[in-house]
């Protein structure tokens, strides 16, 4: 798997920077007037291979960066209960459909007037807030798990339930299996 990952990211890290590449290379086009049209060929390919290679080197290294950051959310997925994996899809949901109406207003901007990299700031810009806004409304559905009603938000704020004095009898074979204590660690099952 971490093949595949590492090729795909590979991929898309040479497509982009042969287009950074032929970016730059547009925008400096003006400065070489006295160059034959092979020579404003060369220019081109130049800075698209340059771009290229600079996309072939910087693809193994984002590809571990991103292997070690979903390793790390599979792990902090597993330390959460059902409910708030639950809620924070529904925020997740709530923040993408936020983030829809956002980029609708970021698109009537016009970043062209940027020099060489204005065609890539707008996408950048809706890039960055969808992620951001759908992170925000992940993290807030998580956090609404134990609110089961408006008025037991009111009445307590944390809206969980107090089982500390509740009596649990466990069979040995749970105790064998030993998954018992990860879950009273999770706070889920709490009491004697």
């Amino acid at each position: 798997m971490q093949k595949v990952v590492g090729m795909m990211f590979s991929f898309v890290f040479i497509i982009f920077g042969g287009l950074c590449g032929y970016s730059i290379a547009l925008y400096t086009q003006g400065f070489y007037d006295t160059l034959s049209q092979m020579g404003r060929l060369t220019n081109f390919l130049s800075f698209i291979l340059l771009g290229i290679l600079l996309g072939l080197t910087l693809a193994p290294t984002c590809t571990r960066l991103a292997l070690k950051s979903v390793d790390a959310f599979a792990v902090s997925l597993q330390r959460l209960s059902v409910q708030e994996i639950l809620m924070g899809s529904a925020g997740l949901l709530f923040g993408l459909i936020i983030a829809f109406f956002v980029n609708l207003a970021l698109r009537q901007i016009d970043f062209s007037s940027i020099p060489a990299v204005g065609a890539y700031v707008g996408p950048f810009l809706i890039v960055i807030s969808t992620i951001f806004l759908a992170l925000i409304g992940s993290f807030f559905g998580s956090r609404l798990v134990f609110i089961h009603s408006f008025a037991e938000l009111l009445q307590s704020g944390s809206g969980q339930r107090n089982w500390g004095d509740q009596h649990f009898v466990v069979d040995t074979s749970v105790i064998i299996d030993g998954r018992i204590t990860e879950i009273v660690d999770t706070g889920f099952i709490s009491g004697t």
